[in-house]
């Protein structure tokens, strides 16, 4: 074989054994971004802190325990709504951000709707536990926190209790508010509770979860009515302007529920009966917030 033919018969066989070394796009690694929101989509809730930075300063270990134990009873809790937009309830402080997905790290970039803050969150793992989903997640370099799945998925996303828009209540008032923007407060909060409970209906939940969202409406088993004033929570009364405000509002509510006269159907259960109660509050207060009265 002369060494012209020797030179090509090697230049094909490298280039046969580069090819075989190359996986093909069919043969890439999957996308995995479907695999996760699959998971992810649905509401979390903490169940346990697994560590926290700033922990190992504590020379005594019972005060990491209690430092664990504050951010437990605090509370947090993740609502991945849907495919670009989540919510973050940590406490009484509900924010909500864009986000996008780094399948690869399998990491969230969170971007807050205001576009005040961003912040980042691990997925560390993804397992199906015994009574639902569990989730390991480091949330922004600060904590790594065990969630347990507390609701599917919705049909509706824009029906989900802590959408945007079913939370506008919680915006603190940067100025004293007219009555009709105080009457659009309650209509707000009262929308954002109502959809509390379409969701347990429709999820057929076994408890009811309003921590940090009845505001002023106290919830009976087959009734609804107003927190007496000297109880109104701290982080309702906070959306307002001052106190005083806060004590109008108040006063307002009470006096649409002592003219409600509601006399219409009862459901199966508790929470079919105070939905029904609170949807005639809402329109009482919606069609008031379009009278002349308040233009």
């Amino acid at each position: 074989m002369s060494a012209r033919f020797f030179i090509i018969y090697l230049v094909i066989g490298l280039s046969v054994l580069n090819s075989c070394g190359e996986s093909s796009p069919s043969e890439k690694a999957p996308d995995r971004t479907t695999e996760i929101l699959l998971f992810m989509v649905r509401d979390w809730n903490i169940s346990n802190v697994l560590e926290v930075h700033g922990n190992s300063k504590h020379n005594d270990p019972l005060l990491a325990e209690a430092e664990d134990q504050s951010i437990l009873e605090q509370g947090f809790k993740l609502f991945v709504i849907n495919d670009t937009l989540l919510s973050i309830l940590e406490g009484a402080v509900l924010k909500h951000y864009r986000y996008t997905i780094d399948q690869k790290k399998v990491t969230f970039y969170l971007r807050e709707l205001n576009g005040k803050s961003e912040k980042h969150l691990i997925v560390k793992d993804m397992r199906e536990g015994r009574h639902g989903k569990i989730l390991t997640i480091n949330y922004n370099d600060e904590a790594t926190y065990e969630l347990a799945e507390s609701g599917a998925p919705l049909v509706n996303d824009t029906e989900h209790p802590y959408y945007p828009k079913n939370n506008l209540w919680r915006i603190p008032a940067h100025h004293a508010e007219s009555v009709p923007e105080i009457k659009s407060r309650l209509l707000n909060l009262v929308k954002h509770n109502l959809y509390i409970l379409k969701t347990a209906s429709i999820r057929n939940a076994r408890t009811v979860d309003f921590t940090y969202s009845n505001g002023i409406i106290k919830i009976y088993n087959g009734g609804i009515g107003a927190i007496p004033i000297d109880y109104i929570p701290r982080y309702w009364r906070e959306t307002f302007y001052n106190s005083k405000q806060a004590v109008l509002a108040h006063d307002i509510f009470r006096n649409y529920l002592r003219s409600l006269n509601y006399h219409g159907a009862h459901g199966d259960g508790w929470v079919e009966t105070d939905y029904n109660i609170l949807l005639a509050l809402y329109k009482k207060i919606d069609l008031d917030l379009g009278s002349k009265d308040n233009l």
